[in-house]
């Protein structure tokens, strides 16, 4: 404008410099907008770990196009190690974070390992119905070779109060779980538990069953509503 007011040049060469000047800038903004998406792009296609790793599986082979969010490795933590289940949902879980697991391997029978649950799935998975539960391990041995290795864990949780029946005497109804009740007239009843924790062979029933009640052990898929049974202990030598 200076130089337009002594006379240099004319306001339409101003205007077209000014246009140019601001197509450029506009050009300018745009490569470089480019160029950092490029550089994105290119970034994207180097896969970095979050520390030291060990890959255990691979679904992609180099030069393959794979499309956003789609898996290509899976890696485990060369700092540690975790043990992963698949459990049935039951409160115990609220108090699981972490309690202590003591593993044993089961294709290395002499493999103890000690851990600790570090992490409950909030949901249950639709697919198994269980909750997936991890825990990491105190003292796993430095090698890759037990990766993926089956292992049998246990959890201690106090004993709290319930009625412990056979595994075999569950059953279901609409509603839920249920075992059958015989009556004092030998007949049966399907009814409603709530189940409080599973242990070896047996289920803790949180309610649904009274002490002194008698539970049919086994045979449930035989049963229907009023049959008549007969207390197998005091049926010996019947068939």
């Amino acid at each position: 404008d200076a130089m337009l007011k002594r006379g240099v040049g004319t306001r339409a060469a101003l205007d077209v410099a000014s246009q140019a000047l601001s197509s450029a800038s506009g050009g300018l903004a745009r490569s470089r907008a480019a160029l950092g998406q490029a550089q994105r792009a290119l970034e994207d296609t180097e896969i970095r770990a979050p520390g030291d790793a060990i890959v255990t599986a691979r679904w992609a082979d180099p030069g393959q196009i794979v499309g956003a969010a789609q898996k290509v490795i899976s890696l485990a933590s060369a700092t540690g190690r975790e043990a992963v289940f698949q459990t049935p949902d039951t409160p115990l879980l609220r108090d699981a974070v972490g309690a202590p697991v003591s593993l044993t391997g089961i294709d290395f029978p002499d493999l103890h390992m000690t851990a600790r649950v570090t992490e409950i799935a909030p949901l249950v998975d639709p697919a198994t119905g269980s909750v997936t539960v991890r825990a990491e391990i105190d003292d796993a041995p430095p090698t890759a070779s037990l990766l993926g290795a089956a292992v049998r864990g246990a959890v201690h949780f106090p004993a709290g109060r319930g009625i412990a029946v056979p595994w075999t005497a569950l059953t279901s109804m609409e509603s839920g779980p249920a075992v059958w009740l015989v009556g004092g007239d030998n007949r049966v009843t399907l009814t409603p538990v709530q189940i409080e924790r599973f242990a070896n062979g047996r289920v803790i029933l949180g309610a649904g069953v009274s002490p002194g009640q008698t539970v049919v052990g086994a045979g449930s898929q035989m049963l229907y509503p009023s049959r008549l049974v007969t207390d197998a202990s005091s049926a010996t030598g019947q068939d």
